[in-house]
């Protein structure tokens, strides 16, 4: 085999390796890209909906001057007071709806008194629709800030006392067991440790005495010689 057929045959083998790298960051590219493709064929409907006129701009305008309204609200600073406003909203409605589900989940998961007293009230009210109960909200709080946190509150609350009810009803209750008898597993084992820990200096010590060299008596060593 010559010189010029082994470089041909490397060359050719890099090209391939080349192709392959390719190929597969085409496939990567494809992959992070395809969730994109949906969304964007949505907003080029849209957006030719619009300005077509069959969709009417009252009901739904035209992406762009949604971001150029959203743009010339971010430089006059009313988008900025308006995401403050509502980020307090939706702070202090998780706050209180959901430190409440918490407190409440927790009592009816570890206590079956109040369970008994709390759930299936709990349950009843959570089957009320939503929108049956803006009408009552407004007739108790008006169109007030109160109206609106006590809505966030009300939503978050359902989904956390569900979920920490369930979750603390469905831990095992070995689990309690185990660590009971863990804690008396360690007062148990200490006189072991103990009595091994003295056996086991006894025979310290007795290997220490007899690793000690004895003295020879040059008398007795004398006698025994005659």
């Amino acid at each position: 085999m010559t010189q010029a057929t082994l470089s041909a045959d490397r060359s050719d083998a890099n090209a391939n390796a080349n192709a392959g790298a390719a190929a597969g960051a085409l496939r990567r590219i494809g992959a992070h890209l395809a969730p994109w493709l949906a969304p964007l064929a949505i907003l080029l409907a849209w957006e030719f909906a619009a300005r077509s006129g069959v969709l009417s701009t009252r009901v739904l305008p035209e992406p762009l001057a949604v971001v150029k309204a959203a743009w010339s609200l971010i430089q006059s600073g009313e988008m900025w007071a308006d995401v403050k406003v509502s980020t307090w909203r939706a702070v202090s409605g998780f706050t209180i709806g959901g430190g409440i589900g918490l407190v409440l989940g927790l009592a009816t998961g570890l206590f079956k008194p109040a369970e008994i007293a709390l759930d299936s009230t709990v349950q009843m009210v959570r089957n009320i629709p939503a929108l049956a109960m803006i009408p009552l909200v407004i007739l108790w709080f008006g169109i007030e800030e109160q109206a609106k946190v006590f809505l966030v509150a009300l939503g978050v609350f359902f989904p956390i006392y569900v979920n920490t009810f369930h979750g603390v009803r469905s831990v095992d209750a070995n689990l309690g067991r185990a660590r009971k008898a863990r804690r008396r597993r360690r007062p148990a084992r200490h006189p072991h440790h103990v009595s091994g820990r003295a056996s086991a200096a006894v025979e310290e010590r007795a290997a220490k005495r007899d690793a000690r060299p004895r003295p020879q008596c040059p008398r007795r060593c004398a006698r025994r010689a005659r």
